[in-house]
């Protein structure tokens, strides 16, 4: 089965950053899901793997010929659309969090060794720091650190994912 590849629009910024995090193929698009779905209707969307678009439009959530295309996120809340795209959408978590890189939507690389990097990252960082990856595309380096703590307790104890 192939992975679902998702645009968020306008509306769902902050979910698409954490549904990134959560491991799934998501770029986030500034435009509305209208112009999004318009747009590739057109011809004029980049070429690439079919996405499905989330947002928060009820008028697109009521037209039956965007059933296909578009998936409404009905929550204003963050925990509640984290929710839905994981209960609609289930992946392996355990495997897949922290998989992606939050800036381009690549798959991170292989682990890193400190020597390696230790001149790119800043001196706590460099002490306390661990599981270095570094992102094919952009370049951008992640680690596990005091964030991912955070991360992982909003995931356990306000979303309720168990990791």
């Amino acid at each position: 089965m192939d992975t679902v590849r998702f645009t968020a629009d306008n509306t769902v910024g902050k979910l698409a950053h954490w549904m990134s995090l959560l491991g799934y193929d998501i770029i986030w698009d500034r435009r509305s899901a209208r112009e999004i779905i318009d747009a590739r209707r057109a011809g004029l969307a980049a070429s690439g793997p079919q996405r499905l678009v989330l947002g928060r439009s009820p008028t697109l959530a009521e037209d039956p010929s965007m059933r296909e295309e578009f998936v409404p996120i009905e929550s204003p809340y963050l925990v509640q659309q984290i929710r839905q795209a994981m209960q609609a959408f289930p992946m392996d978590f355990q495997k897949t969090l922290f998989t992606r890189c939050t800036h381009c939507n690549e798959i991170l690389g292989g682990l890193l060794p400190l020597e390696k990097i230790r001149i790119e990252l800043p001196l706590l960082v460099r002490e306390y720091g661990s599981d270095f990856r570094r992102c094919p595309s952009c370049g951008q380096l992640y680690w596990r650190g005091t964030h991912t703590h955070r991360i992982l307790e909003f995931l356990r104890d306000e979303v309720g994912l168990d990791v």
